[in-house]
């Protein structure tokens, strides 16, 4: 029983511990829009919804929707 406990108590303290942790690394950015072009042709990627969705540069590496590049 003794152990159930300790090990309840554990495991309550890795997962608040851990929320806590995340809370506290948002981080305000500043990115490079930019426009993705296949084939010679600008295209807009979309969200599953309809809306355009962002294509940015940041700190060297490019982000591209990968569901949007799933589907060419």
């Amino acid at each position: 029983m003794k152990k159930r406990i300790t090990a309840l108590a554990l495991a309550c303290a890795m997962v608040l511990g851990t929320a806590a942790l995340a809370a506290g690394t948002e981080k305000q950015i500043s990115v490079t829009p930019m426009d993705m072009s296949i084939n010679g042709q600008t295209v807009v990627p979309t969200k599953s919804n309809g809306e355009a969705a962002e294509v940015f540069a940041y700190d060297g590496a490019t982000y591209v929707p990968l569901r949007y590049l799933s589907e060419l």
